[in-house]
C-alpha cells in the first residue's frame, strides 16, 4: 500500500548515474519514503517501508522512488557580487544575549562612511540589477548613510538602466512616521529581529538604557506597518531560540497573530548559530548552546508545531512560518537546491573598515578588502558550499 505525495516528480535537470537513495521518515500514523535523487515523498504501509529500507521490496516505483540519478549542479563559484550588504555599523542600542557582533568586537563602535559605500557599490557588475542590504549593528543608527545610499543606488540604477532594490534588518525601535514612510516609498523589505512575548523576548534582547522596554518599543513600530503602502507586505518578523528554550508554537502564534492583524507578511524562527565560526566560543554546558541534548526535546517542539500549522490550515487560516513553507514547496514542486545560500559567491558584505566578507556574520568568512580586492585562496573554501 503507497500513496504518491507529490505526484509533481520530473527531472528537468543534467543528472548522472547514483545509487537509489531512500529514506524512511516514520511520524504518529503516518509512514513516509523519501527519494533523495527524485525528491518524491510517497506515504507507505510499515511493511513495504521495510522492504525498501533493506532493498528487498524489488518495488521501484518506476520515475519515482529509487530514481538511478542524482541532480547535478554547476560548480558553485559566482565570482562577480550580485548582492551586497553594508554592515552600516557595529554599534547598537540593544545588548542581545546571543549577538554575533557583540561578541566579535570589544568596541562597538565606527559608522561607515559614503566614501567606503560608493567604493562597495562598486563591486556590484554593471548590467545587472542593484541589490543593496543594510545590516549591523543597529544600520537605523546611521540612517543618514542609509538615505545617502538610497539616492546614490537609484541614481546608478537609472543611468544603468537596471531595476534596483534594498533591504534592511533591524531591531525597529529606531522607527518613526518619517523612516517609515521613507523606506516603504523607496522599496525596502525587512527583516524585524522580534523573539516573541515579552517574557520570552526581553529575556536575551534587552535594551542598553533601563528604561526601554526592548518588547514593547520594537512591537510599537511593528504596528505602525499596517499602514504603509507595501513595506508590510515585505517585512518578516524573525525570532530566534537558544539552548533556552524553543516554544516553538508559542513563538509562533504570537508572531502570526501579528500577520492576522495586518503589520507583517512573513514569520521566521531559527536557531541561534553559537560556534567559534559564527558568534561565542562557548564553554561546554553553556546555557545559550543548542547540543545534540537538545535533539529529542527539539523533535517534539518542531512535530507539536507541525501539528499547529496543518490545524491553522484547516481552519481556514494561512499561517506563516519560513521553516515549513520552504521545504514544503521544494517537496511540493521537486526545486532541488544546491545550497542554502550564496556566501561568497555572488553575495558578498563590506564592514565600515573596507573588510569584504563572503557572509554578513563577517568573521572567519572574510575574502578580501577593497583596497586589494578579493582574495581567491580565501574565497576559495565558499565556492564549494
Amino acid at each position: 500500500m503507497f500513496r504518491v505525495l507529490n505526484a509533481n516528480v520530473q527531472c528537468g535537470f543534467r543528472t548522472a548515474p547514483a545509487e537509489p537513495k531512500v529514506e524512511i521518515v516514520k511520524l504518529p500514523g503516518h509512514t513516509v519514503a523519501y527519494d533523495v535523487n527524485s525528491m518524491a515523498a510517497v506515504e507507505v504501509d510499515e511493511r513495504l517501508a521495510e522492504d525498501l529500507a533493506t532493498g528487498t521490496s524489488g518495488v521501484s516505483f518506476p520515475g519515482v522512488v529509487q530514481w538511478p540519478c542524482k541532480p547535478q549542479f554547476p560548480f558553485h563559484d559566482q565570482r562577480e557580487c550580485r548582492s551586497l550588504v553594508l554592515e552600516a555599523t557595529h554599534a547598537c542600542n540593544l545588548a542581545c544575549a546571543y549577538c554575533f557582533v557583540r561578541n566579535y568586537y570589544e568596541e562597538q563602535t565606527g559608522m561607515m562612511t559614503m566614501d567606503t559605500a560608493r567604493r562597495a557599490i562598486a563591486l556590484l557588475p554593471p548590467g545587472q540589477p542593484l541589490s543593496v542590504g543594510f545590516f549591523g549593528g543597529e544600520p537605523l543608527l546611521n540612517w543618514k548613510l542609509m538615505q545617502g545610499v538610497v539616492a546614490y543606488v537609484a541614481d546608478l540604477a537609472q543611468q544603468r538602466k537596471v531595476n534596483r532594490s534594498f533591504h534592511v534588518t533591524t531591531n525597529a525601535i529606531l522607527l518613526d512616521d518619517e523612516r517609515i514612510r521613507f523606506l516603504d516609498e523607496s522599496g525596502f523589505s525587512m527583516i524585524v529581529s522580534l523573539d516573541g512575548p515579552e517574557d520570552i523576548h526581553n529575556r536575551l534582547r534587552p535594551a542598553k538604557a533601563q528604561e526601554v522596554n526592548s518588547q514593547q518599543a520594537t512591537l510599537a513600530n511593528v504596528r505602525k506597518l499596517k499602514d504603509t503602502r507595501q513595506l508590510k507586505f515585505r517585512t518578516t518578523l524573525r525570532s530566534t531560540y537558544t539552548g533556552l528554550g524553543a516554544d516553538l508554537v508559542k513563538r509562533l502564534e504570537y508572531l502570526n497573530a501579528l500577520v492576522e492583524e495586518g503589520c507583517v507578511s512573513h514569520v521566521s524562527v531559527e536557531p541561534c548559530s553559537l560556534n567559534e565560526t559564527a558568534c561565542l566560543k562557548l564553554p561546554d554546558g553553556h546555557p545559550l548552546a543548542l547540543t545534540p541534548q537538545h535533539y529529542e526535546a527539539l523533535t517534539k517542539e518542531y512535530h507539536e508545531a507541525a501539528e499547529w500549522y496543518v490545524a491553522q490550515i484547516r481552519a481556514g487560516r494561512n499561517p506563516r512560518y519560513h521553516h515549513f513553507m520552504k521545504p514544503l514547496e521544494r517537496l511540493l514542486y521537486t526545486l532541488h537546491a544546491p545550497s542554502e545560500c550564496g556566501a561568497g559567491c555572488g553575495y558578498m558584505a563590506v564592514d565600515p573598515s573596507g573588510n569584504i566578507y563572503g557572509c554578513h556574520r563577517e568573521s572567519k568568512s572574510i575574502i578580501g578588502h577593497l583596497d586589494t580586492g578579493i582574495d581567491e585562496e580565501l574565497r576559495a573554501k565558499w565556492k564549494d558550499n
